[in-house]
């Protein structure tokens, strides 16, 4: 479900010191229209599509075929879909001036999350029963601040420290969040219950969460994790209730961007370094044993999973021929959702 790839430095680098701006939330129209599934299961997609050769914008595709949400094509990106019902809704951030607006679009139509005085990104999208939660970030006087919105009402997830929340799941009317807080001056893996903020690491090394998924009262998170402060070598992790688990060995960077789990099989995605090669694999892991998605060869990268009927589909990108294209893999069959001439990519699957 979702996506922001920042390094620390590259976090760093982006931060600026204003002073936070006061939230707005535009209304979506009462008529939006009504996504029709009476035919079937249909593949819902989110991620970002060439519109010329400038420009990226937000895009859903729905069985493959790509429908632009962007507002007058203005540079995107959509990181996160769900379904409820008839209706699709899709979480991401549009570029209007100088700053990126985080933006929920429910049948196409655009809601805005921030009144876009700073920076702000919705990076996942959960809705549970009539209510619509929303995981991501908005850039204050500390630098970014992990944000909770719900209905379009924003809750602080930062207590006072640099962050940002990057995936949400509701479970019994619980409100998780998983993301990363800068403690001291490390960033920590983080789960939130109910805005209540849990470290996951020790703050000795970089480490970041991406995804949560409740199960059966049991909360996995995944993520990464420095070897150590000299070995900045990633370790692909899966937390479960705050215990983790190294999905990797260490010597070789790998990360999860999504968890799910699937009656007693925990599955995750992400992308994994193999051997001496310097291109990034597209991995799925089921209970820990990796699938290659790709050979190696070109630069990709899995970042979103769905189970439906006991099919497996993942969405992410792959180098083409001249920048990455969105790719989807159906059991481990790829679909190339743009060409590789211009930036495309996916980010997140749901199948309805």
């Amino acid at each position: 479900m979702k996506v922001l790839h920042l390094s620390k430095r590259m976090a760093s680098a982006l931060i600026s010191v204003i002073m936070l701006a006061n939230l707005g939330c535009s209304e979506s129209s009462p008529d939006d229209e009504k996504i029709d599934d009476s035919a079937g299961p249909k593949i819902y997609v989110a991620g970002t599509k060439p519109e010329n050769q400038n420009t990226s914008v937000a895009e859903l595709w729905v069985n493959n075929a790509p429908l632009n949400i962007s507002s007058n094509n203005n540079p995107g990106i959509a990181n996160s879909v769900f379904v409820s019902g008839n209706d699709a809704y899709v979480a991401g951030y549009e570029l209007s001036g100088n700053n990126n607006i985080a933006t929920v679009w429910k049948n196409g139509t655009p809601t805005q999350l921030t009144d876009g005085t700073t920076n702000s990104t919705s990076a996942s999208i959960f809705v549970d029963g009539n209510d619509v939660y929303v995981a991501g970030d908005e850039v204050g006087n500390i630098g970014f601040n992990a944000r909770l919105w719900k209905n379009g009402i924003a809750t602080d997830l930062s207590d006072g420290k640099q962050s940002r929340a990057r995936s949400v799941f509701i479970s019994n009317g619980d409100v998780y969040a998983a993301g990363w807080q800068l403690h001291n001056i490390e960033f920590t893996a983080v789960v939130w219950k109910n805005g209540v903020s849990t470290p996951l690491t020790d703050s000795s090394k970089f480490a970041s969460a991406t995804s949560v998924y409740v199960s059966n009262g049991n909360v996995y998170v995944g993520g990464s994790e420095y070897n150590n402060e000299s070995d900045k070598t990633l370790v692909a992790k899966i937390w479960k209730n705050g215990t983790p688990i190294n999905i990797t060995d260490g010597t070789k960077n790998a990360l999860i961007e999504d968890v799910l789990v699937s009656g007693d099989d925990v599955y995750a995605v992400g992308w994994e370094m193999l051997g001496n090669a310097s291109e990034e694999v597209a991995t799925l892991w089921k209970n820990g044993v990796p699938t290659r998605l790709t050979d190696g060869s070109k630069n990709a990268r899995a970042n979103s999973i769905f189970i439906h009927n006991d099919d497996i589909y993942v969405a992410g990108s792959e180098r083409g021929t001249q920048n990455d294209k969105a790719m989807l893999w159906k059991n481990g069959i790829a679909t190339s959702l743009t060409d590789g001439m211009n930036l495309g990519r996916a980010f997140s699957v749901f199948i309805k």
